[in-house]
């Protein structure tokens, strides 16, 4: 990191802007004038517009030995924001004038300057008192009020007016210039700035003196007018002979420079990427930098904030927030305020004319009405939902999905980071994703990545596995092909690991990781590879599948060739009918050696995957079952396992409510399906009457028994 203290810059060589020629031109202005009598040059400029720099480079040029008329002149730098009061300020102002001048002059003329600084020092009216006198010129005397004013103050000696007239002789006399820069005039106050030029204008203005003042005219002459209002411009006019406005920088001097800095900063912008992001540089960035010192404060702002961002962000987006934020701070609020709506989901229903209305008031209420149009413009840049509104143009859902690759401010999921420079644990960083992608082939990596990821809660809800599938969905298509297969057995090996109740979607959404696994494998398989390869790759994937994982791919794979499904579905099947019999039978083969060895009752959901096997057997497939079950009810384990499947848990969200209700309810269906309700119940309630029970089993059977009941009478509430 290199941040910029704005400092100006002191050679040519160093000139982005074009400011030497007048530098230049300056200097040889001011080596060329013979015998000045207090000459005032004043250079002027905006707040930011390089006035220092300017400055810098006519030192260096009247520094030149090439330069004809500046070996007799002597440089002087006055800097009064290293002061504050008239005492201090008119103190300084003399003591620093005499260490430089008072070494060429008779020890007579010594003693005036350093009198002279005495007593403007020792009281502030005094600078009132030799205004009247400098009015009336160097040769003049000062008013009789005036000239008691000072005797009196002074208590006798020699005046304010000859101490004056004592070194304005020597300096006359002397075959030495003398070039006084006071710079930074900017950085006073009101009064302090005032002070200054007053002291210039009355007991400094000597012989052979030239003053070079560098100052802001706008903010100079609002200060004037609210001390003098009768004064206006004339002020300035009676203190300064000649005045030069520092020309302004081209603006493409300004951009070339900004752009070269966030480069610097940000690095490349990626080819297919270059055009959008030079639109929202020339559209958002570019009409905010109209000073060097623009340059400079965006350049200092992105060195500190896109450290902690970079890769995870979008650097066009990331740059025009950026600029928000510095430059319109008010429309930066609104945006952060208004997330939904920029993003685009409080949009797309509403009349024209009602959006537009709505999107003005909400993100541009504070803007000037001229600046309004441009600003729109550049907010849609950033945002496409919001040409709905101010331009009547939609965008499709194919959009969106290349957008969230991009991770562009317009998508919800990637707006926090723009604001809070750092990642919510909602979304995985880049190089996170890009390291997973790159050792994809590698079974062991995939696996201990996801498990790591699953073992890691997100704030809110959820693991970090979700987030890593989604992620990788929407990256598919940058999987390595050879890495395809090792990755979908890697991920098939530990499906159902995944497949916790954390990510599971709550109230009013839907959503899990196998359904996320389910997607990933039409992005990755179905949209990459022909059917030959997706069946080879599913077929070897499933030999390491996981049971439950198994059976839903299975069944999935089957049912996307029956013709109720073919109907519906518009899409390929993921693999030929073929492939989908030999998945079938081998999902089949292996649930009967889990019902034989008892691990199959041990399922989560387990009156899923009851009927999940029946429909792998297809004929005969109820029969078959209910055989089984009606063997296993002897076992307690079996009992409490069904009891607690057949209830079921699910959510309602009734007219004006807020948030959605939880509900258990149990399908009398399902149980009849299944097993004889009454032997069932009779199993039941034989374990509830041992006292021995365990509580976990306890519960669930009154859990059942409670459903039941609640079934008789049509109350499916918890």
């Amino acid at each position: 990191m290199s941040l910029s203290a704005d400092h100006p810059i002191d050679r040519p060589n160093q000139d982005a802007f074009g400011f030497d020629p007048f530098a230049r031109a300056i200097a040889k202005s001011i080596a060329a004038l013979v015998s000045p009598e207090g000459l005032v040059i004043g250079v002027h400029g905006p707040w930011g517009s390089g006035k220092s720099s300017a400055v810098n480079l006519i030192k260096y040029h009247l520094a030149s030995a090439d330069l004809k008329g500046a070996g007799d002149l002597t440089l002087l730098e006055f800097n009064p924001w290293w002061f504050s009061g008239a005492d201090t300020l008119a103190l300084a102002f003399f003591s620093e004038l005499g260490s430089a001048i008072s070494k060429s002059l008779p020890d007579k003329a010594k003693e005036a300057f350093q009198a002279l600084g005495r007593k403007l020092g020792s009281a502030s009216p005094l600078i009132e008192a030799a205004m009247n006198f400098a009015t009336a010129g160097v040769a003049g005397g000062l008013s009789g009020g005036a000239t008691k004013f000072v005797s009196d103050l002074l208590g006798g000696g020699r005046t304010v007016q000859e101490e004056h007239a004592e070194l304005a002789k020597a300096l006359r006399e002397s075959n030495k210039r003398y070039l006084v820069i006071i710079d930074d005039l900017d950085r006073l106050s009101a009064d302090d700035a005032l002070l200054i030029f007053k002291l210039v204008k009355s007991v400094g203005r000597l012989p052979n003196v030239i003053y070079l003042m560098v100052f802001d005219r706008e903010l100079t002459e609002a200060a004037v007018a609210e001390r003098f209002p009768s004064e206006g411009a004339h002020f300035l006019e009676k203190i300064i002979q000649a005045t030069f406005e520092l020309p302004p920088p081209e603006a493409d001097d300004l951009r070339n420079l900004l752009l070269g800095n966030v480069s610097r900063i940000m690095g490349d912008v990626e080819e297919d990427r270059l055009t959008r992001f030079m639109n929202i540089f020339f559209d958002v960035v570019a009409p905010n930098i109209a000073r060097p010192r623009d340059v400079v404060r965006l350049t200092n702002a992105l060195e500190v904030t896109w450290p902690a961002v970079a890769g995870d962000v979008d650097q066009a987006d990331f740059l025009a927030v950026e600029t928000f934020r510095l430059f319109w701070p008010q429309v930066h609020r609104a945006i952060y305020n208004n997330k939904a709506l920029v993003c685009g989901h409080q949009l797309g229903f509403e009349p024209h004319a009602l959006a537009k209305d709505e999107c003005d008031r909400r993100l541009l209420a504070s803007v000037p009405e001229a600046k309004q149009p441009d600003l729109r413009k550049a907010l849609m840049r950033l945002f496409p939902a919001l040409e709905n509104a101010w331009s009547n143009r939609f965008y499709g859902a194919d959009f969106g999905q290349e957008w969230r690759l991009q991770r562009r401010i317009c998508v919800q999921a990637h707006f926090d980071p723009y604001f809070r420079f750092a990642l919510s644990d909602q979304v995985a960083p880049a190089t996170e994703i890009e390291a997973f992608i790159a050792h994809s082939g590698d079974g062991k990596f995939v696996r201990e990545a996801l498990r790591q990821a699953l073992a890691t809660p997100r704030r809110r809800r959820g693991t970090r596995a979700a987030i890593l599938l989604d992620e990788l969905t929407f990256r598919a298509s940058q999987v390595p092909e050879a890495n395809i297969s090792p990755l979908v057995t890697a991920i098939f090996s530990i499906a159902d690991e995944l497949d916790v109740q954390a990510d599971q979607a709550g109230a009013l959404a839907i959503g899990d990781n196998q359904i996320r696994i389910h997607s990933l494998l039409n992005r990755l398989v179905g949209e990459r590879l022909a059917v030959a390869e997706r069946d080879a790759v599913l077929e070897e994937a499933a030999k390491h599948a996981s049971l439950r994982w198994l059976v839903n791919f299975a069944l999935r794979c089957v049912g996307q060739h029956e013709p109720k499904e073919r109907e519906r579905q518009r899409d390929e099947p993921l693999t030929s009918a073929e492939a989908a019999e030999r998945l079938r039978a081998l999902a089949l083969a292996r649930v009967e050696v889990a019902a034989a060895e008892g691990t199959f009752v041990q399922l989560p959901d387990f009156v899923s995957k009851l009927f999940r096997w029946r429909d792998l057997i297809g004929d005969g497939g109820v029969e078959r079952v209910r055989g089984w079950l009606a063997e296993q009810l002897v076992d307690d384990a079996v009992v409490v396992a069904l009891a607690r499947s057949f209830v079921a848990t699910g959510w309602t969200h009734a007219a004006g409510d807020v948030v959605a209700r939880r509900i258990t309810h149990l399908n009398r269906g399902t149980v009849e399906a299944l097993v004889d309700p009454s032997a069932f119940r009779a199993r039941i309630a034989e374990l509830l009457a041992n006292a021995n029970l365990d509580v976990d089993s306890r519960g669930a059977l009154e859990a059942f028994e409670g459903a039941w009941t609640q079934s008789d009478r049509g109350d499916f509430g918890d």
